[in-house]
């Protein structure tokens, strides 16, 4: 398994990757694991829901269905959203993975 994320000084994980990251960070508070034996991805996220995290998200559920595996698992156990605020990612991150062709399995 591989992992990506970043420690809170900003400092990537060690090797190997699998995906890179484009933006200026993904944040502590986000994390992938991609199993290249079954191309199943897991994203992990930690923490209270805000807009800020919403964006890390996003943009970690955008490169794991740039190159789709064959399904990704939502690992939200530490995830604080006691109103649901999260609810409408989740909801179009499932349509947008179900556009796929093949359909991606499992997001949400």
């Amino acid at each position: 398994m591989s992992v990506i994320d970043r420690d809170a000084s900003g400092a990537h994980a060690q090797p190997p990757h699998l995906f890179t990251t484009p933006g200026p960070r993904i944040g502590p508070l986000v994390t992938v694991t991609a199993d290249s034996d079954t191309s199943l991805v897991e994203i992990g996220v930690h923490g209270r829901w805000s807009r800020c995290l919403g964006a890390d998200v996003s943009a970690a559920i955008g490169r794991c269905l740039a190159e789709p595996p064959a399904g990704i698992i939502a690992d939200l156990y530490d995830l604080g959203d006691p109103d649901a605020a999260s609810m409408p990612l989740w909801l179009a991150a499932r349509r947008a993975a179900s556009a796929l062709r093949p359909a991606v399995a499992g997001v949400g």
